[in-house]
């Protein structure tokens, strides 16, 4: 088993050339306490990495490495997470067009977290070439770098808690041509669902005219769904927060909630609320 530690990797080559001879850091302590709080639980996770960023002179700036190419750093935080990966790719993807890099730009992971994780092919699949800063050799420098903001400052995740007004081309219109098809029921009676690559999981998603599902990040599939799909989520008494509602709402999507007395739900009331969304789409 991998050790999957989370952390900022902890490198001395965060610095940027200026033609002075001066020696110091990018940004003091009033813009990081503004702007990357330092809260024992929220502490924001690039805090460190951005005050370690030193301006130097020629002489000091060494490279064993040069990237050419216009480059997004990326720090992931639930990297096996649906949800959390989802708002990593919704602020990847923000980045690159705010900074009007090209289209599928290079990517560097400067997290500590493991290579190969479960959702890298979708990564890939994203962006020109993927690389982690725990593998480099030596010091690596870049002549176009950008920090993705993390996933937890954007308005997918911001939403929750703020009235973010959201609207865009439909997830169906961005990917149509790259996913591949199969039967909905192979999905939901065999169980198929976790083990299919992710496009094929995408796909799945888009030929449902109803979707149903227990609160949890494998919901966020959604994102995906077809401007007509029905979502149906079951939320245990335990844990009720409105990351699906508000998603559906943002999509247009027409979304019932089931909220459960306590943790269990009793089958038949779920079909039972299943059914009647059917009958009320001519099933």
């Amino acid at each position: 088993m991998r050790n999957c530690r989370y952390s900022i990797l902890e490198l001395s080559i965060w610095r940027l050339w200026i033609r002075s001879s001066t020696d110091r850091k990018l940004v003091d302590s009033e813009f990081l306490n503004q702007y990357l709080q330092n809260g024992a639980i929220s502490k924001h996770t690039m805090r460190d990495l951005v005050d370690s960023i030193r301006l130097v002179s020629a002489k000091e700036f060494q490279c064993s490495e040069w990237i050419e190419e216009p480059t997004l750093l990326v720090t992931r935080f639930e990297y096996a997470n649906l949800f959390h990966t989802v708002t990593d790719w919704y602020s990847a993807y923000v980045a690159s067009r705010v900074t009007g890099l090209p289209y599928r730009p290079n990517l560097v992971f400067i997290d500590g977290h493991c290579v190969y994780a479960p959702l890298e092919e979708t990564w890939r699949a994203m962006f020109s070439s993927l690389r982690y800063a725990k593998n480099f050799s030596g010091s690596v420098c870049f002549r176009h770098a950008i920090l993705s903001p993390l996933g937890y400052e954007t308005a997918l995740f911001k939403g929750l808690t703020e009235d973010v007004n959201c609207h865009g081309a439909s997830a169906h219109d961005l990917m149509q041509k790259t996913l591949m098809r199969r039967k909905l029921q192979d999905y939901l009676i065999n169980g198929l669902f976790a083990h299919m690559p992710m496009k094929e999981q995408v796909r799945a998603i888009q030929d449902a005219s109803v979707i149903i599902g227990a609160h949890g990040a494998g919901l966020t599939h959604i994102v995906s769904a077809t401007p007509k799909t029905v979502i149906l989520e079951v939320i245990s008494s335990e844990y009720r927060r409105p990351h699906f509602g508000l998603i559906a709402q943002w999509k247009g999507l027409e979304y019932h909630a089931m909220h459960l007395s306590g943790s269990y739900s009793n089958p038949q009331d779920v079909i039972d609320k299943l059914s009647s969304i059917l009958r009320s789409l001519g099933c």
